[in-house]
């Protein structure tokens, strides 16, 4: 397995369009290999984590690839300030 973490330091989730966001979602869910993801925000700080997990780096890849075809219409419109990669996971 392989899990995918993005950090963004300041994240409003009103400044971002919810459908663009369940398009997002939606493409992640629906790629072979995937095993699960979360958006967790600190409403105080405004610091957010993205956190996504799969089988493989070729399904990490995948996801990659089908979110970068999105219309740029269909875009969330933010980047995260780190991303980092574990290939060390153990599910419990």
């Amino acid at each position: 397995m392989i899990a995918r973490v993005a950090t963004f330091n300041q994240l409003d989730p009103s400044e971002m369009s919810a459908d663009a966001v369940e398009r997002l979602r939606s493409i992640i869910r629906s790629t072979p290999g995937y095993v699960a993801g979360f958006h967790l925000r600190n409403p105080e700080s405004g610091r957010s984590v993205s956190f996504t997990v799969y089988e493989s780096r070729e399904a990490l890849q995948a996801a990659g690839d089908a979110l970068a075809k999105r219309p740029e219409d269909e875009r969330v419109g933010i980047d995260p300030d780190d991303v980092q990669y574990y290939t060390e996971v153990v599910e419990f």
